[in-house]
């Protein structure tokens, strides 16, 4: 209200100004229309179809779930359209797995994953893209990520019931309630039809966690190997809201600017 009192003459112009700017700010940080909820937003590559199969092997997960959020980011963000993935995603995933080092006896650790994937958005878009790396991510991370618009991909690791590591698979995590993650899988196999896999599935995996080990634990997850304990290990997420301001926020900069200056020319003149 205080905004747009009008106590002198300058008041509504000052108010404009000052509107302009914090619409400035609501378009640049605000949540795309709750993206995290739309998973068609997302690509839904898969890494067992047959275009893929030079890119890492049986272990391409890592570079396939990271394409499929690049996918995601441009869906969301115009400045970003058609930047991230190009018209190849065969070679997009390619490029991804050799700066990961992924190999296809091992895949590619949390560490290069998330040091490749900064690499990758470093070359096409500079330093407009923030990466943040979660050990142990919790309900409050992803859920902050994800209404940011953020894409996030998650390894998730599996245990033996002795604790020993039994490997890890990375996937694409678009929403999160109190009891359950939904996610793409880059390794689903229920789009398996006739030999050919028609593309990811969406996974929605109830969990709990774990106080002892700070671990989110899925306690239904199709693909944990029989007898292990999956759990969400880690997360990745990148922020190019903060400073990849849309369209619509350049313009209302421009108008806020304009603003001001003419604030600045009367005030002069009331001045005089």
């Amino acid at each position: 209200m205080a905004l747009f009192q009008m106590t002198r003459p300058l008041g509504g112009l000052r108010a404009i100004v000052t509107a302009g700017f914090a619409a400035v700010a609501l378009c640049a940080f605000a949540d795309p229309a709750a993206a995290q909820q739309k998973p068609d937003k997302y690509g839904h590559y898969n890494q067992n179809a047959t275009e893929f199969t030079g890119v890492c092997g049986d272990n391409a997960c890592g570079p396939i779930a990271l394409l499929n959020s690049l996918v995601f980011l441009q869906n969301t963000y115009a400045s970003l359209d058609g930047k991230l993935v190009g018209k190849d995603p065969v070679e997009t995933a390619k490029t991804l797995a050799k700066l990961m080092k992924c190999d296809t006896k091992c895949g590619t650790n949390t560490f290069n994953f998330f040091k490749g994937k900064k690499q990758y958005l470093k070359d096409l878009v500079g330093n407009a893209i923030d990466s943040v790396m979660y050990n142990g991510p919790t309900f409050d991370n992803l859920s902050k990520e994800l209404t940011d618009g953020e894409d996030v991909e998650m390894f998730i690791t599996f245990d033996k019931a002795d604790g020993k590591p039994d490997g890890g698979h990375y996937v694409t995590l678009y929403d999160i309630t109190k009891d359950t993650l939904s996610f793409v899988d880059p390794g689903g196999l229920s789009g398996k039809d006739g030999g050919k896999i028609d593309g990811a599935v969406e996974e929605k995996v109830k969990y709990t966690f774990d106080e002892k080990t700070k671990r989110i634990v899925l306690t239904d997850y199709e693909g944990t190997p029989t007898g292990d304990v999956a759990k969400a290990s880690f997360a990745f997420a990148e922020s190019p809201h903060k400073s990849v301001p849309e369209p619509q926020a350049w313009a209302l900069m421009i108008v806020g600017f304009g603003a001001l200056g003419a604030a600045a020319r009367q005030r002069r003149a009331l001045a005089a």
